[in-house]
């Protein structure tokens, strides 16, 4: 039976409705849901990637919301469902159409199936710039590749996107080029944060990374060159050719020969900050999906801020491989809410909870699901109690509470990390 996609809908989102999803249904052959990716473009051929990172809830990202491969894919063999949050906070309304990729590579459109979000003048409160056509022309981004004197090897790659455009939807990978070895750039074949301090920003909006490359030494392997010896410029050393068969230096630490450091994954799916090292919560995986021992790595890069980070694993006393993990830390949720009714207003108080927060969010509604809900913004880290004013008498409200953390990378560069809800208090106003 030949893979096919069911056509599903043709589906229009109006508001700020985030719990609004998209559900695509797969059916074929052989299906897997490790491999299985999906992306979407928009009516300007802008790449929107899909995310699995809890922060900012699909409000300017596709959001992965299922899946244990965290890529919003469920099911192997005949069957697969994907399940995605749209971006619900751009300024303006967007078109998109859908690719998948049943091999993770190949992508195929999928035909006769569209999403209309109606966003227009709706935008993320903490300053997100919209994604509409009066910042599309320049955010542009532009990836270089150069040798070591600045000179262009390989003809440049440009990528559309706007100032709301996150560095992880572009493609962006070093290229092979022949006499070249690349000394700088990521390492990742998406960007993350960690390479952010690499990437110029032009006056106009428009951002660019460059690759640098080392040309290749010519080089006989048959009869290596001779080396000079530094303390003796006169004297000159035969260098005796590697025989592959030769024993390993006993120098050398072996305990763990054998063994290559292939992948590394996390005990929890959200990490939420405490103050602490996130390293006991990284697992290492060998070449046959084995737990590997910490003597046989070390971790280097770690980060217990709120944000975005990536790690690196390196491999050591005889074992091989090298690996990265790229990983988020959210905020704590927030502890202690209480509620105090008044005349027309209510009073929020809750604990004590500046580390690591830019402020807070209130919700509240009058239904316990919080459809319809307000949100109150305090933009103040330090604050423990909110009046909140013009409620309706003799009504009952919910309220919960959530901290939320915002991170500036540079310029047009920005994140918002939201902690869970807190659980949600009610109060009936005098």
């Amino acid at each position: 039976m030949k893979d096919k996609v069911n056509k599903v809908f043709t589906k229009t989102i109006t508001g700020i409705d985030t719990s609004v999803k998209v559900t695509l249904t797969l059916k074929g052959t052989g299906l897997d849901s490790s491999k299985t990716t999906v992306r979407a473009f928009d009516e300007n051929d802008v790449l929107w990637r899909v995310n699995h990172e809890a922060q900012c809830e699909g409000t300017i990202r596709f959001h992965s919301i299922i899946g244990e491969h965290q890529n919003g894919v469920v099911g192997d063999g005949t069957v697969q469902t994907i399940e995605l949050l749209p971006p619900s906070k751009l300024g303006t309304n967007h078109t998109y159409r859908f690719e998948i990729a049943l091999d993770g590579v190949h992508f195929q459109e999928i035909p006769d199936i569209k999403l209309i979000v109606n966003n227009k003048g709706i935008v993320e409160e903490d300053g997100f710039t919209p994604s509409d056509k009066a910042v599309f022309s320049n955010s542009i981004f532009t990836v270089k590749y150069q040798d070591e004197n600045g000179s262009e090897i390989a003809k440049e790659d440009s990528y559309a996107g706007y100032g709301v455009s996150e560095l992880c939807n572009y493609p962006v990978q070093a290229k092979d080029i022949s006499g070249y070895t690349k000394v700088s750039g990521p390492t990742d074949k998406f960007l993350s944060t960690k390479f952010v301090k690499d990437i110029k920003v032009g006056k106009d909006g428009t951002r660019s990374l460059v690759y640098k490359y080392k040309k290749d030494a010519a080089a006989d392997p048959e009869n290596p060159s001779p080396t000079v010896d530094p303390t003796n410029p006169s004297t000159v050393i035969e260098v005796t050719p590697i025989n592959p068969s030769a024993e390993p230096d006993p120098s050398k630490p072996s305990d763990y020969k054998g063994i290559t450091i292939k992948q590394a994954v996390l005990k929890t799916t959200e990490l939420v900050y405490s103050g602490k090292s996130v390293s006991d919560s990284v697992i290492v995986l060998d070449q046959d999906n084995n737990v590997v021992d910490q003597e046989a790595y070390e971790i280097t890069g770690v980060s217990s801020k709120v944000g975005t980070h990536m790690l690196s694993i390196k491999s050591k006393n005889g074992a091989e491989g090298q690996v990265t993990l790229v990983y988020t830390i959210l905020p704590a949720k927030v502890a202690g809410l209480k509620v105090k009714p008044g005349k027309k207003r209510v009073k929020v108080t809750w604990n004590k909870h500046a580390e690591q927060t830019s402020g807070f969010q209130i919700q509240y509604s009058t239904r316990k699901n919080m459809k319809n809900a307000k949100v109150k913004t305090i933009k103040n880290s330090a604050a423990v109690q909110q009046t909140l004013k013009k409620l309706v008498s003799k009504k009952t409200y919910y309220f919960r509470i959530r901290a939320f953390k915002r991170t500036n990378h540079g310029k047009n560069v920005k994140a918002v990390y939201y902690s869970d809800w807190s659980s949600v208090k009610r109060a009936v106003v005098r």
